[in-house]
């Protein structure tokens, strides 16, 4: 994947692409799409983070957002899809933060 001077990751040491392979993103993040993942830098609240769930071996792009105790969840943009609720001392694994989206037009 080329990254451009337009991408504020372009010096990032980890950086790679993902297709977003279902609905649960949709309607901001559609099926199809890829999606430029920075593992270099850390989440802030409201960044679309690429994460891994050891216990259920998947990976899922969801939004990031802290709580008062603690912990964080990840929340999907499709209401079908439910969120999880984690603490920093879970077995999931957050691979890097969404950077850019690229989509097919044709």
């Amino acid at each position: 994947i080329i990254i451009d001077h337009h991408n504020n990751s372009i010096n990032s040491s980890f950086l790679f692409g993902v297709e977003m392979k279902d609905e649960s993103m949709a309607p901001e993040i559609k099926k199809g799409t890829i999606v430029i993942i920075d593992g270099d830098k850390k989440p802030q609240p409201g960044n679309f983070v690429l994460v891994y769930l050891n216990k259920k071996n998947q990976t899922l792009l969801r939004k990031y957002s802290e709580t008062e105790d603690s912990s964080y969840q990840l929340t999907p943009c499709n209401d079908l899809w439910a969120a999880i609720n984690a603490n920093f001392t879970d077995p999931i694994t957050i691979l890097g933060v969404a950077t850019e989206l690229r989509i097919n037009l044709s």
